[in-house]
């Protein structure tokens, strides 16, 4: 918990971290979280959840819908022409140079933005490095400010993109008030790749009997 709240004072001083806590299934590690968030809602910082989820494992980005609708501040009963509206404002305000790939968010957020000539006249794999750059940018602009907590459970479960997305912010943390906090179960040939300087690992194990 102490090496915890060190790294968020790291993150309050524009040093962004990433927090990787592994171990077996029933092993503590939705007890360590719960112990940072916590933490987190006592220094006032904003945090936004994603989750893997077995069933969704092919789903390209599923783990970033969650996400995403809470940096939108997206309720889940608003219509499309609401949540496209909402999204479109903050782009709008906050990423002006990202408007033309807004329409990029469509799929995940269910929006109806139309397809800008931009977006329609590039290929499918450069699509996917806009979207990579307007996701990053918008949670380094929103946590401009004050520091944020982007918490995503059971990477383990995760699709490759949303594994590939992680790293890609990962690898744009320096200087930023944000912090990655990833929960994940051993597993060997999952595809993370983030910085060593900028990450620290929590490995729980089994406790000894005497100790537990």
């Amino acid at each position: 918990i102490e090496s915890f709240h060190h790294l968020c004072l790291e993150v309050e001083q524009g040093e962004g971290r990433v927090v990787v806590i592994s171990g077996g299934a029933g092993i503590g590690k939705s007890r360590l979280l719960a112990e940072f968030q916590e933490h987190l809602q006592s220094q006032n910082w904003s945090v936004h959840h994603g989750a893997g989820y077995s069933y969704a494992s092919a789903k390209p980005f599923a783990l970033w819908i969650s996400v995403l609708n809470s940096v939108f501040q997206i309720a889940l009963e608003e219509r499309a022409e609401a949540r496209t509206r909402k999204v479109t404002d903050i782009i709008q305000h906050l990423l002006p140079d990202y408007v033309e790939m807004a329409c990029l968010l469509n799929p995940l957020l269910a929006l109806n933005i139309p397809l800008s000539d931009v977006v329609n006249s590039i290929s499918e794999e450069t699509r996917r490095e806009r979207f990579f750059d307007l996701v990053t940018a918008l949670l380094q602009i929103t946590s401009k400010d004050s520091p944020m907590a982007v918490i995503i459970e059971d990477l383990h479960w995760a699709d490759t993109s949303s594994l590939e997305l992680i790293n890609h912010i990962g690898r744009n943390l320096s200087g930023r008030h944000l912090m990655l906090c990833l929960t994940h179960r051993p597993k060997p040939d999952m595809p993370l790749n983030l910085p060593d300087d900028l990450t620290r690992t929590f490995a729980l194990s089994e406790l000894p009997q005497d100790t537990a």
